[in-house]
């Protein structure tokens, strides 16, 4: 075992252990635990001290709201994360649950969501905190990303063979830069700004990675992990990747699509200007976007060409399918 290892379960008072890597990511790996005092994760948290600060208090104000999260275990001097040179860790308790689905578990999913943005209200970081907030800034996002789309076009037109990949985003990107420019429009009517002042001065939470993969049914719960990304924002972003989320391998469907908003609003309703705004969001190309910046910035380097452009279809697909049920969020 690595002596850092080592002085962290030491920290933790853990001995007798049993020791598995579950996620080999090089930032944030994760490690199971089994020893004598039970069964836990660890975490190397890939953030600051302030920014650890601030989703622990998530973490706290969630659970107070309702919402069951996994234990956070303190070290021995009570502290909820330990410090080892310049890495930060993270133990919890590990809960045996039922892995949940899109299919079969949908009404759970989103009602749970809901209880989670309910849960939500009235969050008001410590001063410790680093305050981390996307409330105001889906515009200067947008324009970003109409920007960065203006930069990939300009890179796949001047190349002397393009490949697959760019011939089909060349072909498309005039029809997903309109839709940016609708978005931006939509945002700028003043429904967007109103729901923004209201949630700033209320105090608001959004997970950001509300996947069913992130949830586990316990005992008839819905246990909610993985907030590191935990921010404050309109539950708008979080609905709006949950219906990407269910939609993406299928077909995007009306029906379905009133379906998760009334199964979600039995928790947390919404206005009819809030509804736009959510429908604002998903008009917005994000899954194109998403499958061009990884194409054009490398990420997706060990990715065979094939792949590449069968996610840029799905995007595509997807993107252009969801414009039908706009209607829907009314």
């Amino acid at each position: 075992m690595p002596s850092e290892l080592q002085q962290v379960l030491e920290g933790y008072g853990i001995r007798g252990i049993r020791l598995q890597l579950v996620t080999d990511n090089p930032r944030k790996p994760v490690w199971r635990i089994r020893s004598p005092q039970g069964e836990f994760y660890l975490k190397r948290m890939a953030v600051s001290p302030g920014r650890l600060r601030f989703i622990l208090a998530a973490m706290e104000h969630l659970e107070r709201g309702g919402v069951r999260l996994p234990p956070v275990v303190p070290t021995v001097t009570g502290e909820p994360y330990l410090a080892l040179g310049s890495h930060l860790y993270l133990l919890t308790r590990a809960v045996a649950g039922q892995d949940l689905d899109y299919g079969t578990h949908l009404p759970l999913i989103v009602r749970s969501l809901a209880r989670f943005h309910r849960a939500g209200r009235g969050f008001a970081p410590p001063p410790e905190a680093e305050v981390h907030s996307h409330l105001g800034r889906w515009p200067e996002h947008y324009r970003k990303k109409l920007e960065e789309l203006d930069h990939f076009r300009a890179r796949a037109a001047s190349t002397p063979n393009p490949d697959a990949f760019c011939r089909i985003f060349l072909r498309e990107v005039p029809f997903f830069r309109q839709q940016i420019e609708a978005t931006l429009a939509r945002l700028a009517d003043g429904r967007y700004d109103a729901w923004v002042e209201k949630l700033r001065a209320e105090g608001c939470l959004s997970h950001q990675d509300y996947a069913a993969s992130n949830l586990r049914l316990v005992d008839g719960e819905v246990l909610v992990f993985d907030l590191d990304s935990v921010t404050c924002d309109l539950p708008a972003r979080d609905l709006r990747k949950l219906f990407n989320k269910v939609m993406k391998k299928g077909q995007w469907d009306s029906t379905l699509v009133r379906r998760i908003l009334g199964l979600y609003q039995e928790v947390y309703p919404l206005t009819a200007d809030e509804r736009q705004v959510v429908a604002t969001d998903v008009m917005f190309p994000h899954l194109f976007c998403g499958a061009v910046n990884k194409y054009f910035t490398g990420r997706a380097a060990d990715w065979p060409p094939e792949k590449l452009v069968a996610k840029l279809q799905e995007a595509i697909r997807s993107d252009r399918q969801k414009l039908r049920t706009l209607s829907a969020f009314r």
